[in-house]
């Protein structure tokens, strides 16, 4: 099982390959999906993958909408 923080770089690496394509709404969805799909219920820092899924889901519907490339990385790249 990967931990919880390469479990992110992992669902950032997949976002980045979507925005690479200009799939913008594929990177934002797919990185909300990715981030839901750690079987770890919390780290050290008392936080769950899906949990914080869960939280930035708003803002990352909100990009996805937007369907702006830029506004979809420094979304994706700012997450813990």
């Amino acid at each position: 099982m990967l931990t919880k923080a390469a479990h992110i770089e992992w669902c950032k690496e997949r976002a980045r390959a979507h925005l690479s394509t200009g799939n913008v709404q594929a990177a934002v969805m797919g990185f909300l999906k990715d981030l839901q799909s750690h079987p770890e219920p919390a780290s050290d820092d008392g936080l769950a993958c899906c949990r914080i899924a869960w939280a930035i889901a708003p803002t990352g519907l909100t990009i996805a909408a937007m369907d702006n490339s830029e506004e979809a990385r420094r979304f994706v790249e700012a997450q813990i």
